[in-house]
């Protein structure tokens, strides 16, 4: 229950009230978008499948009404934001939480290695609101680093959403899709509208759940090389997959690519959105050879 000391961060009146004591106009360039219903965080909660004995990361923490949420049910939260002011005044907010650590940092810059390091040894989880105007970035570094992870639950626009978990052939696929695709089971757990936040987005948005794969299909280096190969193949979509990767310095000319296309049965005008993840990794593999 609020109390003077832990006041009720889903009021809009109380977060707006809060940000002007602590000088905050919310940026819609740094995403600052605050999630005030209770009904969609215990939702963003109870897809985490909690167990009590996790550090948990709230990414992009604002007011921290996740982190605040996720204090009494977990070992340790490690609350993340860029603003300062937004981490002073979430911290006057939850006056007497002992297990949250405020993290001032840009999510840009620091990983998800980084964070967990001071306890390698207990396991993890990400529950987040995520920054609309970073969650690509961060997404990238969560997937390469989701191993370590139980699971990671996070609010994103539904485009992205649909991004995250796209199959080949759709418009919609593209590296995004690919780098989950190789680490994680990626599904949509609900919508959450516009009503839910203040200031109040322009867009839907959707709450992702990734799950681990017990055997992901590559990992360390082969799985940043199968990435960058990835990039490039994306990066000229209106070309066929061989001439994209032979304007990379990287994996260029284009007959090596055409040669190992060939070899797959995959074919020489084949384009990168009707490559599977599966194929990728291999078409890195015979390529690398």
């Amino acid at each position: 229950m609020p109390t003077p000391e832990n006041p009720n961060l889903c009021s809009t009146r109380v977060v707006r009230s809060l940000l002007a004591e602590h000088g905050v106009v919310p940026s819609r360039g740094r995403g600052q978008n605050f999630l005030i219903d209770r009904n969609t965080v215990e939702r963003l909660l109870g897809q985490a499948d909690l167990r009590g004995d996790e550090t948990v990361l709230d990414l992009g923490t604002g007011l921290g009404v996740v982190a605040g949420a996720l204090a009494p049910r977990v070992a340790q939260v490690i609350a993340v934001d860029i603003d300062s002011r937004l981490l002073e005044a979430a911290q006057a907010a939850h006056a007497g939480v002992a297990n949250i650590r405020w993290v001032q940092g840009d999510l840009r810059e620091l990983s998800l290695a980084e964070l967990l390091a001071e306890r390698p040894d207990r396991p993890a989880s990400v529950v987040s609101n995520l920054p609309y105007c970073i969650s690509k970035l961060v997404l990238r570094d969560l997937v390469t680093h989701v191993g370590r992870l139980r699971c990671a639950v996070l609010t994103v626009q539904r485009e992205v959403g649909e991004r995250m978990r796209a199959a080949p052939g759709g418009g919609d696929y593209g590296p995004l899709a690919v780098a989950c695709a190789l680490a994680a089971r990626v599904s949509i757990e609900g919508t959450v509208s516009p009503n839910c936040f203040t200031p109040r987005p322009k867009v839907e948005s959707a709450i992702m759940k990734l799950t681990p794969l017990t055997l992901p299909m590559v990992s360390g280096d082969e799985a940043a090389d199968v990435l960058c190969l990835v990039r490039a193949a994306f990066a000229q979509r209106r070309k066929t997959l061989a001439n994209a990767l032979g304007a990379s310095e990287r994996w260029g000319p284009s007959s090596r690519a055409v040669a190992a296309l060939t070899e797959l049965g995959l074919g020489a005008a084949v384009r990168a959105e009707a490559v599977c993840p599966e194929e990728f990794v291999r078409l890195r593999r015979t390529m690398s050879t």
